[in-house]
C-alpha cells in the first residue's frame, strides 16, 4: 500500500512536472535500515530500484547504521543521500549539552561528508536557535569549512534513540554502539573492550601550513577508577599520562594515532584491580592550533 501511494505521487509530480516546464523532485525520510523499514512497512529498496524518488533523507531520532550504509544503498540507484541530524533526546543532561553543542554538529556533519553523503539535513534545527547555532548554518555545507573548526566526536551521538510517540522496536536493527550515560558498558578486571569511533577529520590537513590538531579522549564513568589501573589504547597505541578531572579520565592522543573514518578505543582494568568500571560516555575533542 505504501508502495503504491508513493508511485501515484511519483506520477502526479511527472505530470504537474510536465505543465510547469521542470522537473519536481521527491524526497522521503526514512529510517537508515532496510531492514527496520519492512518491518515498518516501508520497502525503500523497491521505491529506489523503480525510480520513485530523488532524495532519500536517512535517519532521525534513530540512526541503525553508519551513514555510509545509506550512501551505497542511495547511490546504488542514483538517488541523492541526505543524512538527518536531529536533537539529542539522551536524558543525561551534561551528556546531552555536549551533544547539541555546535561543535558536536560540526563532528556529525564532518562525518556525513566522510561517508560520501550529498548533503546535510538540519531537522527541528530553528527550536534551539541561538547565535552560535546560526553560525553552524554558515559552516555544515561546506567540509573545506568544517576541516579547521573544533569538533567533538562520540562514540554514540544518539544513544538507542527514541521515537516521537513511539514505534516498532529498534534495538535488534542496530549496527552501531549506543554508549551513553543511559546505556553503560561494564568493564570487569582483566577484560578487555574495544568501542569503535568514526572521526570525519583528517587531522594532518593543516601540517604543511602548521597547523597542528590537539586531541583528547575523554572517557566518562559512573565511579572514576584509579587512573593508573585503566590501559587505553588508540588503534592499537598505548595512550600515557592520564589526568582526572570529575567523573571523567583525559588523555592526550597523537595525531599519529587518529585515522579518518573507524577508530578503535580498546579498555582494560589492571588484572589486579578488583572493582568493575562503568564506562558511560566516550569522546574525542579536536582543536586545531
Amino acid at each position: 500500500m505504501m508502495t503504491d501511494l508513493v508511485r501515484r505521487i511519483r506520477e502526479m509530480l511527472e505530470l504537474e512536472g510536465e505543465k510547469k516546464g521542470e522537473p519536481i523532485l521527491l524526497s522521503v525520510r526514512v529510517p537508515d535500515s532496510v531492514e527496520y523499514c519492512k518491518v515498518i512497512g516501508i520497502d525503500i529498496e523497491k521505491w529506489l530500484s523503480e525510480g520513485l524518488i530523488d532524495i532519500m533523507v536517512v535517519s532521525s531520532y534513530l540512526q541503525l547504521n553508519y551513514w555510509e550504509y545509506s550512501v551505497s544503498l542511495g547511490h546504488k540507484y542514483g538517488v541523492k543521500v541526505y543524512p538527518s541530524l536531529d536533537e539529542i533526546r539522551i536524558p543525561d543532561q551534561e551528556a546531552k549539552a555536549l551533544r547539541s553543542s555546535p561543535e558536536s554538529y560540526r563532528g556529525l556533519a564532518m562525518n556525513v561528508w566522510s561517508s560520501g553523503a550529498d548533503g546535510v539535513l538540519l531537522f527541528n534545527y530553528f527550536l534551539h536557535l541561538d547565535s552560535n547555532r546560526v553560525k553552524l548554518l554558515n559552516e555544515a555545507h561546506d567540509p573545506e569549512i568544517l576541516k579547521g573548526l573544533e569538533k567533538f566526536y562520540f562514540a554514540s551521538m544518539r544513544g538507542k534513540g527514541g521515537i516521537a510517540g513511539g514505534g516498532y522496536p529498534h534495538e535488534q536493527f542496530m549496527n552501531i554502539p549506543s554508549l551513553n550515560p543511559a546505556s553503560p558498558i561494564n568493564i570487569n578486571p582483566g577484560e578487555e573492550v574495544t568501542i569503535p569511533i568514526k572521526i570525519g577529520d583528517d587531522v594532518k590537513w593543516g601540517v604543511k601550513e602548521k597547523i597542528f590538531a590537539n586531541i583528547k579522549l575523554f572517557l566518562r564513568f559512573k565511579q572514576v577508577p584509579d587512573e593508573k589501573a585503566v590501559m587505553v589504547k588508540f588503534n592499537g597505541n598505548i595512550l600515557n599520562n592520564p589526568c582526572k578531572d570529575s567523573d571523567k579520565i583525559i588523555f592526550d592522543v597523537k595525531d599519529d594515532y587518529v585515522v579518518k573514518e573507524s577508530n578503535m578505543v580498546s579498555f582494560q582494568l589492571a588484572a589486579g584491580y578488583n572493582k568493575t568500571a562503568t564506562l558511560t560516555d566516550l569522546y574525542v575533542r579536536i582543536r586545531y592550533n
